[in-house]
């Protein structure tokens, strides 16, 4: 499962954000509905700044094109490319969001004790044959990754 983001204006007239249904996520929200090459995604979120959305599962790696019909109707076309990973750390505002790995709390970490463990969200990793991090340069452990 692969989940994507749309940022712009306009994209839909209210906030929501999904919630379950039998277990599935529905595939409009506000009346605001992406398809990717054709294919209906589901949403987790819609604002008039963005949409996010699961990549509908069983595309082929390549160019995309992405479809984002808004509550009044209006389509938006964007192009995108489909890779089957695409590794990468989730981020705002150019800072990773990571929790404490003890105490689950957000940063300022204090790493002045030598032991300080991080919790790093990332996207595209978990059936890497080998992750690596470093840190200012300097390579750190990976413990684990956990889908």
């Amino acid at each position: 499962m692969s989940i994507a983001t749309i940022i712009g204006t306009n994209l839909c007239g209210r906030t929501e954000q999904a919630k379950l249904l039998n277990g599935m996520l529905p595939s409009t929200l506000a009346n605001t509905a992406v398809t990717v090459n054709g294919q209906t995604a589901t949403l987790l979120y819609v604002s008039p700044g963005e949409v996010v959305f699961v990549v509908p599962a069983g595309l082929t790696d390549g160019p995309a094109e992405v479809t984002l019909v808004n509550s009044e109707g209006f389509p938006s076309k964007a192009q995108g490319f489909i890779a089957r990973t695409a590794p990468g750390i989730f981020s705002n505002e150019n800072h990773a969001i990571g929790l404490n790995a003890v105490t689950l709390t957000a940063e300022p970490f204090d790493p002045t004790d030598g032991q300080l463990r991080i919790i790093l969200f990332a996207t595209g990793i978990r059936n890497a044959n080998h992750v690596s991090a470093s840190l200012n340069g300097e390579e750190v452990p990976v413990e684990a990754v956990l889908a």
